[in-house]
């Protein structure tokens, strides 16, 4: 797969919060588990105590996740939200990180 064909994790997140996207019933299974498992380690990662590490992420990309936690129902911590992202995004492509 090139770079070209990558996406960011700020378009992932955009096409599983897009009510219009329009998926392979294949891609909404896994839309569907990667959303469960975002959520799962939402709950994980809310509330952990300790003031944890820094990643520095373009600005675009915090605006995002700000924007998401901002219409979110609940308040979301940022941090909690981008963990739950990172994490989920980790788990439901492990095969494909390790062989970069």
């Amino acid at each position: 797969m090139g770079k070209g064909s990558e996406k960011s994790l700020a378009e992932m997140v955009a096409e599983v919060t897009n009510d219009g996207t329009e998926n392979t019933s294949t891609q909404n299974v896994k839309s569907v588990n990667g959303f469960k498992v975002f959520k799962e380690n939402l709950e994980i990662y809310t509330g952990v105590k300790g003031q944890g590490l820094a990643i520095w992420v373009p600005s675009e990309v915090k605006k995002q996740v700000e924007m998401l936690c901002a219409k979110a129902k609940t308040n979301i911590p940022i941090r909690s939200m981008a963990a739950a992202m990172i994490m989920a995004f980790i788990e439901e492509h492990r095969r494909e990180l390790n062989n970069l």
